[in-house]
């Protein structure tokens, strides 16, 4: 049986545990649970300088997988960052958290704008605002495809379409299915 590893990080009470589950179909029984100083022991033994109770609180709260094991490598693993000191971690961490925050704003602008603009574009093309109005002409399917499109694509198409209505089905019971047709899309907004 395959044997697949998930690691886990837990905080509580000033103390970080990591466990590692050996999972396999029916045993799930192998767990390996560390506390801060042993990370701390373990960061040390694969070449990170860390100490004291600033970096232990840093760890803490930064947490290992995030604070150690999700600043390692650039890319692909094959690509391992050179890091000597849990300062460089913590900094580079800092740096990361700084740039999101700064970003962020813009981002969210960004996706608001082009996302009310793909709208108004649809809304305005089907001269409709209901959301099956624009899965029937806007969306391809089996049904509007082009004559010339193959029976594969056609397949493709209608598949790509229920799967972009399925969590409007799911959401909303079948017995309104008639008043689901009257939404209008910026309800999905």
């Amino acid at each position: 049986m395959p044997v697949r590893q998930k690691r886990s990080l837990l905080n509580h009470k000033n103390c970080i545990i990591l466990s590692t589950l050996t999972e396999s179909r029916n045993d799930m029984s192998n767990t390996d649970y560390k506390s801060t100083d042993a990370l701390m022991r373990h960061l040390r033994n694969n070449g990170i300088s860390i100490s004291g109770s600033s970096q232990k609180q840093q760890l803490i709260n930064t947490g290992y997988f995030h604070g150690y094991k999700g600043y390692r490598f650039f890319v692909s693993s094959h690509r391992k960052l050179p890091f000597h000191s849990y300062n460089e971690i913590n900094a580079t961490i800092q740096y990361d958290t700084r740039l999101k925050t700064l970003l962020y704003g813009k981002m969210m602008f960004i996706e608001t704008a082009v996302k009310n603009i793909a709208l108004n574009t649809i809304m305005a093309e089907i001269d409709s605002s209901s959301i099956y109005d624009m899965y029937d002409k806007v969306v391809s399917s089996y049904k509007n495809s082009p004559p010339e499109t193959s029976e594969d694509i056609r397949k493709k198409y209608q598949n790509n379409k229920l799967n972009l209505q399925a969590p409007f089905k799911i959401l909303l019971p079948p017995h309104i299915e008639k008043e689901i047709r009257k939404l209008p899309i910026f309800i999905t907004t």
